[in-house]
């Protein structure tokens, strides 16, 4: 989905997202692998050759290669000419350069899950603790959280299900619940082996689906419980 990004024309919330913001996922030795810039450098490259205007980012060389075209239209003497082809030269390095750098990031895929089982439970822990202390109730009630945490989640994943969301590209998507093994993401199957082995080994999955571009598949699982302890 991220593929065709405009080199020359990039909306300031998406640049911020991957460009700036978003280089706090990405591993700094990976970075430098691949690139051979740190995250600073990335971000002083990135502010140098774009300037802001009216809700977009513009690679600034567009305003020379305006000029170019200006001259040329003037009958240009054999020096500006020259001097010409030589800003044309610099400007397609720096445009396949700048497109590296952005290719690169935006096909790492580096991030923590919009839900993890132990953030959530220490979330969970500190916003009661703090209730129970504010409220001068007794602690004892803590405890409960810790044992019943798969509840906790399990209704929250029930809540997502079925729910609608929109993605950055106005495409529309479906959260919903599914059944999976862990063996090779197998889906639930009606077969005697399967459910025993489902019940062994397998878990539920929130599952992120598009809806309008089905054709690109896309399809991601967050926010698994083991199937076993739901059914318990």
């Amino acid at each position: 989905m991220l593929g065709g990004v405009n080199v020359n024309k990039i909306d300031a919330k998406l640049f911020k997202i991957l460009y700036l913001d978003g280089l706090d996922d990405i591993p700094e030795d990976f970075l430098i692998k691949y690139l051979n810039f740190s995250k600073s450098d990335i971000q002083y490259v990135m502010r140098e050759y774009y300037e802001k205007s009216e809700g977009f980012y513009y690679l600034k060389v567009q305003k020379t290669e305006k000029m170019i075209s200006t001259i040329r239209k003037f009958k240009p003497t054999v020096e500006e000419i020259e001097t010409c082809l030589e800003a044309e030269k610099l400007i397609a390095k720096v445009r396949n350069h700048i497109n590296e750098i952005q290719k690169t990031i935006r096909g790492a895929i580096f991030f923590s899950s919009v839900f993890e089982k132990d953030i959530l439970s220490k979330e969970f822990q500190t916003i009661f603790l703090d209730l129970l202390e504010q409220f001068n109730i007794y602690n004892v009630f803590f405890d409960s959280i810790s044992l019943n945490l798969n509840d906790i989640l399990l209704c929250i994943m029930t809540l997502l299900h079925d729910s609608r969301m929109i993605f950055y590209d106005k495409g529309n998507g479906r959260i919903s619940l599914s059944v999976y093994l862990e063996e090779g993401n197998e889906p639930f199957s009606d077969e005697i082996e399967s459910k025993v082995n489902l019940y062994n080994n397998g878990y539920i999955a929130l599952k992120i689906e598009c809806e309008t571009r089905p054709q690109k598949n896309l399809s991601f699982q967050y926010l698994y419980l083991i199937l076993r302890y739901a059914i318990i």
